[in-house]
């Protein structure tokens, strides 16, 4: 015990790495602390601006060479008006990076895709990179619901079923617990500079090193396992069945249609996907709840065998996410979806 417990404190601190805790969301921030604490500054990547319901957001007016962000936080060439124009549709979006586009550009993302090829509908993008769908749910609360859409989707990209469990990731966010049927709000993110001058101050320590780390360790590791559960019992599935119920009342309330959108991992076109039950528990709840279900697995499996040279996925070593044919296809399935189902009197 005495030697396990040296050689770890050894290797995480020739490493630079905080001890491991039970709580990933405390490892997260040590980390991300030592990052700042070393570059003696924190701040949020450019692209972000904080925000103290969400933990972060679209920075407003942001320009690069592949990326507009209009006055209003939305991935968008254009700006919108409260409510649209007669005869006009309107769709928003909310999600992580899948649903803004990473590595597109405003017109090759599916969002742009799809506004393309309808220029008879509004389609507001609110998708912030890095987010959890706890986090999507009340970016639709606080700024969504003011846009009145006639659809609402949420792009729920299966591997966020994990950042539902933290409250932090690359900075401080929401987090629900399951109350009842309902959900309570845990915690309220921090500003980054709070959290900085916290660890250089020592107000917040690094270390607790009166923890054994080695039990730490293992505890930590079977936490992760529980953690990644896709049971119906699982502390996961209590989050996000919550935060869909209350995305598909809060739609309704503001007068829209929801669509719960599954945008899923790589593995659902060359291997068994990781999620399949996840996925199924997404479809069966939305189907108990009447409302409205999409998943890309299938239509990607689909052109995956009909069209096996066509990588409907980024490389992972060039950052993944979605191809410029997976958004073209993606956005294809969810237009071909709402003419039919949802806006059928287009």
């Amino acid at each position: 015990m005495g030697v396990g417990e040296a050689g770890l404190r050894g290797y995480y601190t020739l490493r630079g790495k905080p001890f491991p805790v039970v709580d990933a969301s405390i490892e997260n921030e040590r980390e991300w602390a030592i990052k700042h604490l070393e570059a003696e500054g924190a701040i949020l990547p450019s692209q972000f601006e904080f925000d103290e319901t969400v933990g972060w957001r679209n920075r407003p007016n942001l320009v690069t060479d592949s990326v507009k962000i209009n006055s209003q936080g939305m991935r968008s060439d254009v700006e919108f008006d409260p409510q649209p124009k007669p005869g006009r549709r309107r769709i928003l979006l909310v999600g992580d990076s899948y649903t803004f586009g990473a590595f597109m550009t405003n017109q090759t993302c599916f969002a742009g895709r799809l506004a393309t090829g309808r220029p008879d509908w509004d389609v507001l993008n609110q998708g912030v990179s890095g987010t959890g769908t706890d986090q999507q749910l009340l970016m639709f609360e606080t700024y969504g619901r003011q846009w009145n859409a006639d659809v609402v989707i949420l792009g729920f990209f299966t591997r966020d079923y994990l950042r539902n469990l933290l409250y932090f990731r690359d900075a401080s966010k929401p987090r629900f617990e399951p109350d009842g049927n309902g959900l309570r709000l845990t915690h309220t993110p921090v500003s980054p500079e709070q959290i900085f001058d916290d660890y250089k101050t020592g107000r917040r320590p690094l270390e607790d090193h009166a923890r054994s780390v080695l039990v730490d360790s293992i505890v930590r590791n079977l936490k992760k396992l529980a953690d990644s559960s896709t049971a119906p019992s699982s502390r996961g599935w209590a989050l996000l069945s919550r935060i869909m119920t209350r995305f598909k009342n809060g739609v309704e309330d503001a007068g829209g249609k929801p669509l719960w959108l599954i945008i899923p991992e790589r593995d659902c076109v060359d291997g068994p996907p990781q999620y399949a039950q996840l996925e199924e528990l997404c479809r069966k709840h939305c189907e108990s709840m009447g409302m409205a279900y999409l998943s890309l697995s299938g239509p990607f499996r689909e052109h995956h065998l009909e069209n096996p040279d066509v990588p409907l996925y980024r490389p992972r070593s060039k950052g993944g996410h979605l191809s410029a044919e997976g958004n073209a296809l993606a956005a294809q399935v969810i237009e071909k979806f709402l003419a039919e189902s949802l806006l059928p009197n287009d």
